[in-house]
């Protein structure tokens, strides 16, 4: 929102009147000198906090500046009366007599003898006018050393958010922390950017087939291991092989499953060719009028055992795709992938962007209910018919630069696409680690293995096959899927995670509003997460089939307790982004002139420093910390395009 002088109704009448103007420090100065019979104004902050698009209001003015009686008074009015000499029609400076160090003119009005009539004698034989020579001598003095006066000292930039606790891949079982380890140091990025993919993939896996029932006092409530998972990282990163790493296992199993549906659908073809013929066969024979009462029961005896072992059409069974229609990922699941499906991006903008499009009205919300599992889903259209899915599972996964998630959280901030779509994601991002650890590393020859490939793989193929029963799930008349529960130790741990997350965690102050709402979720996360280790402890022969066990819970608690402040990484970005760049320019001030525009900043391109909104919020945010001073000359308004705004940097700041 832009900024306006204090009274601006009465600067503009006093303009359009040709009545001098006089620009105080502080609206308590512009009142007093109100109240006296002057037209006063001023601005937010005093003479150092001037800024450039104030000039405009000052258009064809007759400016009197009117300084407290200190230096940093002073020299900022003269800063101002820098600007103001391309747009008014006269600028002058009047230093008020008889004042002490600091005092204004309030005090001087307070003077007995002191009123109206007296400063305007003052203005016609003390003000002195501020010319075009004045500033051109002033410019030939060196403007470094003409700026080293009224400049106070740089506030100190506000602290950095500190970077998410890296994962220490112990938390997760065996193979899948070594996995996560070494895939991390061949593609050069955290552990939790490996994991984050194959919980995804292994979300799918068990998919609908399996619940967990997180509280017993809930008969309702059931939670699945599908989940959806971004991460973000720049551009320059190694994002793409860790997506792909981290979804290899997943991927696999469905080019077997390709493989089998094909030899499948070619089976099947076969019998047709001998069960068709002799199928239209009998039926030929039963349509003939003359045929006899006891040959056609024969043939329709022979038709009801022919199509009774009539060939089955094999449903292809989808796990990971890169896309597809809504309609077509509801058919799928409604048929052969009724597990569920995810949807894989390498940049995940690409998905939401396709709910933006014209006749893609719908996809959003379509998105949203999916990703958290939407029960009794049917789909009526007039090309495809009726469609119904038990339970609907659509995971996500995929990565976004930090630069275009910033433009998705705009959008969510603002209202427009605040209804919860961020929200369903576990968002991964990581602190990139040190070249040099992952160079000697790559020496060792510190990668994936085979051996160490093979052995996930297994484990995936495992959970493939088994079924609900095999982990000692229930079934009941109630339940969306066979389920499984906390046995008593998780199950009081659990009440005693969500009551601290509940009543403390989600109450905290000061943290964004997009963060609470994805802590609102936390419990369908850290639920899916349980069942999941809970599966591979199975798998693996470390826990019987049954109720989910303390220590597994524990191990969800944990990694959910690293996920969250990296999601508070992500919902903060906004705030954050702006304080990192902060810091960054600050850092680099000393790179510029002492006086530069906009323009010379833009045209630098440094990494990070390169968006425009970001810039301006940087440079206000400097300027009240007083790293910067506006000094951008402001056209008349007269058409014509404005000039780029210009800063002079404190030279304190390299004392």
């Amino acid at each position: 929102m832009q900024k306006i002088p204090y009274r601006l109704p009465e600067l503009q009448a006093a303009i359009q009147q040709g009545n001098p103007v006089f620009l105080v420090e502080g609206e308590k100065d512009s009142n007093r000198g109100t109240e006296a019979g002057l037209c006063c104004t001023t601005f937010p902050g005093g003479a150092g906090k001037w800024r450039g698009e104030y000039a405009e209001y000052f258009c064809d003015a007759d400016v009197l500046l009117v300084p407290d009686n200190d230096e940093a008074g002073l020299t900022g009015m003269k800063l101002i009366a820098d600007e103001l000499t391309s747009v008014a029609s006269r600028v002058r400076v009047l230093e008020l007599p008889g004042l002490s160090e600091k005092e204004d003119l309030s005090n001087w009005i307070s003077i007995p003898g002191n009123d109206k009539n007296k400063l305007m004698e003052l203005v016609e034989t003390k003000a002195w006018e501020w010319t075009s020579e004045i500033l051109a001598s002033k410019v030939n003095k060196g403007l470094e050393q003409h700026l080293k006066g009224g400049w106070v000292e740089p506030l100190p930039l506000p602290k950095s958010q500190p970077p998410p606790k890296t994962l220490d891949p112990e938390i997760l079982p065996n193979p899948l922390s070594e996995f996560c380890r070494a895939a991390a140091l061949e593609n050069e990025t955290a552990p939790e950017a490996v994991a984050g993919f194959l919980l995804a993939a292994l979300g799918i896996i068990t998919g609908t087939r399996l619940a967990i029932k997180p509280d017993p006092e809930k008969p309702s409530w059931f939670e699945y291991g599908v989940r959806s998972v971004a991460l973000v990282m720049p551009v320059s990163s190694n994002k793409t092989a860790v997506f792909r790493s981290g979804l290899a296992p997943l991927e696999k199993i469905q080019i077997s499953k390709n493989k089998l549906f094909v030899e499948a659908k070619s089976k099947f073809e076969s019998e047709q060719t001998t069960y068709l013929p002799r199928q239209k066969g009998l039926i030929r024979y039963l349509e003939k009028a003359n045929l006899p009462l006891e040959k056609r029961r024969e043939y329709e005896d022979e038709l009801r055992n022919l199509e009774s072992l009539a060939p089955e059409e094999p449903q292809k069974q989808i796990l990971i795709t890169n896309r597809a229609t809504p309609e077509k990922l509801i058919s799928l699941c409604a048929t052969g992938s009724d597990r569920g499906i995810l949807l894989k991006a390498d940049e995940l903008v690409g998905i939401i962007a396709q709910t933006e499009k014209p006749g893609s009205e719908g996809l959003r919300e379509f998105f949203t209910e999916a990703m958290t599992v939407a029960r009794h889903f049917s789909s009526h259209t007039i090309t495809r018919g009726t469609d119904y899915v038990e339970n609907l599972a659509i995971s996500i996964a995929g990565c976004v630069q930090p630069g275009k998630l910033r433009r998705l959280l705009k959008e969510m901030e603002q209202g427009y696409k605040d209804d919860g779509l961020l929200q369903r994601f576990i968002w991964i991002w990581p602190n990139p680690p040190s070249f040099e650890g992952f160079e000697g590393a790559a020496r060792n020859g510190s990668g994936i293995s085979s051996m160490l490939f093979h052995e996930v793989q297994m484990l995936f193929e495992k959970l493939d096959l088994m079924t609900p029963e095999d982990f000692g799930a229930k079934s009941d008349d109630f339940s969306p899927s066979p389920w499984i529960s906390f046995d008593p130790g998780a199950q009081e741990i659990w009440y005693l995670w969500r009551r601290n997350l509940r009543t403390e965690i989600i109450n905290q102050e000061d943290i964004p509003e997009g963060y609470v709402a994805w802590l609102g979720k936390s419990e369908r996360m850290v639920a899916g997460l349980s069942l999941t280790f809970h599966c591979i402890d199975v798998v693996q022969e470390k826990r019987l089939p049954g109720p989910v066990g303390s220590e597994t819970l524990e191990r969800a608690i944990e990694f959910w307790s690293i996920l969250r402040f990296h999601a508070l990484r992500v919902f903060s970005l906004r705030n954050s982004g702006i304080l990192e760049a902060l810091h960054l320019l600050a850092s680099r001030l000393h790179k510029l002139a002492p006086l530069f525009s906009m323009r010379d900043l833009k045209q630098k391109n440094w990494r990070n420093l390169n968006e425009e909104d970001l810039l301006n919020d940087v440079v206000d945010w400097l300027i009240e910390l007083n790293f910067l001073r506006e000094s951008s000359p402001v056209q008349k308004p007269q058409g014509g395009r404005p000039a780029s705004r210009r800063f002079l940097v404190n030279p304190r700041i390299s004392e």
